[in-house]
């Protein structure tokens, strides 16, 4: 009985994924004035707060200055957050589904990267936005630090519960199965490192445009 409702319960364990897409989904809905206004608000607020904690006694105008100067990096690292809790929602039931090293990063890669496609696409058809590569670059960076979490929490949780050595045969399919996340988790890293450098470079970009 309890096998059957385990059986029965792990399709819901991609119920976060869905929930996180249709949030990401219904933010890209918002027209560009409305998405603007909201990054604009979250920007004002960082700033207003910095001030009050710092006692910077700054004006309203200079408030505004700072905010308008950091918009573009809040927006983008909301990116970022999204993509990495969407890439946590999804590599978490893939992993309880059996699937592990490099295939858990291909496929939950694929996935919100997919995803993270997809959803430019539809900014092409709400007012005032349209689709962006750099920023389908800037979620990989989200899906990469999600996907890297996952991989080191479940590495660390087989490691810590198979501490105590249940004989030779387990001990050697351990040492496989880290074997495997030491690779994955690597050339997860390298790519990690990559992006960094990719999202460096596109601010640096929209910097010097300014």
């Amino acid at each position: 009985m309890k096998k059957i409702l385990i059986h029965l319960l792990k399709p819901l364990s991609f119920l976060p994924a869905i929930l996180m897409m249709y949030l990401i989904y219904s933010f890209s809905a918002q027209t560009g004035e409305v998405s603007g206004a909201l990054s604009y608000e979250v920007s004002y607020q960082i700033v207003e707060t910095k001030n009050e904690v710092l006692n910077e006694n700054k004006t309203y105008d200079e408030l505004a200055y700072s905010a308008s100067s950091i918009e573009f990096y809040v927006r983008k690292a909301a990116h970022m957050t999204e993509y990495c809790l969407l890439a946590i929602a999804i590599s978490f039931p893939l992993y309880v589904y059996g699937v592990r090293g490099i295939w858990l990063i291909l496929l939950a890669g694929a996935i919100c990267v997919g995803f993270a496609g997809f959803d430019e696409y539809h900014q092409s058809f709400v007012a005032d936005r349209g689709p962006s590569v750099r920023d389908v670059g800037i979620d990989s960076i989200g899906v990469t630090a999600g996907i890297l979490l996952v991989q080191a929490f479940c590495w660390s949780t087989l490691q810590a519960g198979n501490g105590g050595g249940d004989g030779v045969r387990a001990c050697i399919s351990t040492k496989n199965r880290l074997l495997i996340d030491y690779h994955s988790f690597g050339s997860l890293f390298i790519f990690f490192i990559f992006s960094i450098v990719f999202v460096i470079s596109c601010c640096y970009n929209h910097k010097t445009q300014k």
